[in-house]
């Protein structure tokens, strides 16, 4: 027989126990979903920086008037476009960040307003459409005075 009634012990029961675990396991997981959402986006902001950057790149070779070649495919590696220069060497023009993926064509021929670049610029690991890797756009075209420019993250 019991020394004292059952009505005096304290703690918990099974069912809020329970209820504490499921409430724990959503906030939890809400948390996640976030976290990897902030994270795509921050790769994503990375590959929007590089494409700004080897934007840049590409409009000093063409205010200098020098030769480079920007076809690219993300299997070429990071460097991205090649200079010729007179001991025959070939420099790149560009060197993305870990990651970032370009498919890019274009070319600085030497000579004023015959520039062309064009290129799609993504992260490996970014967001995906329809688990496609989100891409963004970049153009310049000196012929048309035409420069193109992804906008910020929403």
């Amino acid at each position: 027989m019991l020394s004292r009634p059952l009505s005096n012990q304290k703690g918990f029961t099974l069912i809020e126990s329970m209820v504490v675990c499921i409430v724990l396991g959503i906030l939890f997981h809400m948390g996640l979903i976030v976290y990897r959402d902030m994270n795509r986006r921050g790769k994503d902001a990375m590959a929007i920086t590089d494409g700004r950057n080897l934007i840049t790149a590409v409009e000093i070779t063409f205010i200098n008037l020098e030769t480079a070649y920007y076809d690219h495919n993300p299997v070429d590696g990071s460097e991205i476009g090649t200079q010729d220069y007179p001991s025959g060497t070939r420099a790149p023009v560009f060197v993305l960040s870990s990651g970032t993926r370009v498919e890019s064509t274009g070319e600085s021929t030497g000579f004023a307003g015959e520039g062309f670049f064009e290129a799609d610029v993504w992260h490996k690991d970014g967001s995906k459409l329809g688990g496609v890797p989100r891409k963004f756009h970049l153009l310049i075209d000196e012929q048309f005075n035409t420069i193109s420019l992804p906008d910020n993250i929403s």
